[in-house]
């Protein structure tokens, strides 16, 4: 654990330097770093998930995710992009299923 660790810190330096100023933390890191990640780090991934698809409820209201999906439908379909598109951002498999998944409410 503290391997993985010390490892999400270098790249998570790497790649903040490099990445778009809007998005920080975990998210930056490529989608293959999300899929060779043990089960208690996909963990920390799939936090900062909840935390991005409530900050996106909270802000768009009338345009809802997971309001009919389950949470495990999410965590399944990030895995499933991040195996396709290995070289994707975190953030971009994130907004993807955002794009995927909202619900226009009436």
């Amino acid at each position: 654990m503290k391997y993985i660790f010390l490892t999400l810190v270098i790249f998570l330096s790497y790649y903040q330097a490099n990445a778009n100023d809007k998005v920080r933390g975990i998210a930056v890191l490529p989608c293959h770093t999300f899929n060779k990640s043990s089960v208690d780090d996909k963990d920390i991934f799939m936090s900062w998930l909840s935390g991005f698809i409530s900050y996106y409820n909270k802000e768009n209201s009338n345009n809802l995710i997971l309001r009919n999906t389950s949470f495990d439908t999410a965590v399944i379909w990030i895995e499933h992009y991040c195996f396709k598109n290995p070289d994707s951002s975190f953030s971009d498999a994130a907004s993807s299923f955002i794009s995927t998944f909202s619900i226009k409410q009436k």
